[in-house]
């Protein structure tokens, strides 16, 4: 199997487990009205919506900037992608010339 497909259900099996667990806890465990849920005595399970970016930066109360932000996180993660598909090549490259670098030393 490929790297990139290596990654790329990496990332999809991810994706699927953090929206199943948040799913399942507003759904299933019905967490806004349960909350807090004490897992341990530093860490509880409470609703927060976060209408921005990490740490709520960037805050949107308008659909218009929330797709933008989607719009930028898309772009972000096609970005990233062709950037790990480069390198990716660049180090099967260099691996390869070192390979037969070795072979034509010996």
């Amino acid at each position: 199997m490929s790297p990139a497909r290596i990654a790329l259900i990496t990332a999809l099996t991810t994706l699927v487990l953090d929206q199943a667990s948040k799913l399942y806890l507003l759904f299933v465990v019905v967490l806004p009205v349960r909350e807090p849920i004490i897992i341990t005595p530093f860490l509880e399970f409470i609703v927060v919506w976060n209408r921005g970016i990490s740490y709520g930066l960037f805050q949107q109360n308008s659909d218009l900037g929330r797709w933008a932000l989607v719009a930028v996180s898309i772009a972000a993660s096609i970005g990233l992608g062709i950037w790990m598909l480069r390198v990716m090549k660049a180090i099967l490259i260099a691996m390869q010339y070192r390979h037969r670098r070795d072979d034509f030393d010996a």
